[in-house]
């Protein structure tokens, strides 16, 4: 058999192709996403709905800035990088849903409510499902600090056989 069984297609990944897979997805969903939000404005748009509208877009930009972020830490092997993607998408999952409900609130006395429970749903659907991916990314975080405790013990082995020291003393 060529390929390993898995529960799961993710789990067969390695992490790093997870991390960047993750990345690609949630880059193109957020283009796609401010794509179609600024095509279609709403024709009787209120000043809560233009709220709305102004921390939507802000959350969505910061998210993208996090998707390129994680991007980058995949090329350039950054633990760092990778921290900060996980904080800017649990705000951004976090304020999403509460935005995602504003928006809701307010399409519902515009539009109807059924007409906004249906964009209501994929929504959130989206960001549970970013949520979901946080451990995945977690993980090649994880393995990014294993690599560089390993790699500072290398290091500190080889620089022990160079100088003919252990712990200090001169051996």
């Amino acid at each position: 058999m060529i390929l390993p069984k898995c529960e799961d297609f993710i789990g067969c990944l390695p992490p790093r192709m997870t991390a960047l897979l993750i990345s690609v997805i949630s880059l193109v969903g957020c283009i796609a996403d401010d794509m179609i939000s600024s095509r279609a404005p709403s024709p009787h748009c209120t000043p809560a709905g233009e709220r709305v509208q102004s921390a939507r877009h802000v959350i969505v930009t910061l998210f993208q800035i996090a998707n390129l972020l994680l991007l980058l830490a995949c090329i350039v092997e950054s633990a760092c990088l990778v921290n900060i993607y996980v904080a800017v998408t649990l705000g951004f999952v976090g304020l999403g849903l509460i935005v995602a409900l504003m928006e809701f609130l307010v399409k519902s006395k515009e539009e109807g409510p059924l007409k906004s429970l249906v964009l209501f749903v994929p929504e959130v659907l989206f960001l549970f499902m970013i949520f979901r991916c946080i451990p995945l990314v977690d993980r090649y975080r994880g393995q990014l600090n294993m690599h560089m405790v390993s790699a500072e013990l290398k290091a500190s082995q080889y620089r022990q056989a160079i100088t003919g020291e252990y712990a200090g003393v001169k051996l």
